[in-house]
């Protein structure tokens, strides 16, 4: 009999924390609701943001001398790039070649070309 009255204490007791844990919704009226009304202007797609014009960019000389000499090495570094992106060019034109061979012979149905014997 106490094993029955103490099961029904914990379940009362698992109830009331539930029900006191479960948050009401929100008003209709609050403006927190999800269901909020979207902006109505919306950004055109592949169109640049407006990045404030010519009254928003820093002035050279209101740069401190060490941003300035950044600035001032720029066409270096960007020269300095050509020979990693001429590598990079030759490296995807040669796996674009052996893309384009491994789908003519699977086109053609002969896979394993050194395996039969055959080097390229």
């Amino acid at each position: 009999m106490r094993y029955l009255v103490l099961v029904g204490v914990v379940l009362c007791v698992m109830a009331m924390v539930a029900r006191s844990s479960r948050s009401d919704p929100p008003e209709a009226g609050s403006g927190s609701s999800a269901s909020a009304t979207p902006p109505t202007s919306v950004h055109a797609p592949f169109t640049p943001y407006d990045n404030g014009g010519s009254a928003a960019a820093f002035a050279y000389g209101a740069l401190d001398a060490s941003n300035q000499a950044y600035v001032d090495n720029l066409p270096n570094y960007v020269s300095s790039m050509e020979g990693p992106a001429a590598a990079f060019a030759a490296a995807a034109a040669q796996g674009a070649a052996r893309a384009h061979a491994q789908a003519a012979g699977n086109e053609l149905g002969v896979q394993n070309l050194a395996r039969q014997g055959v080097v390229p």
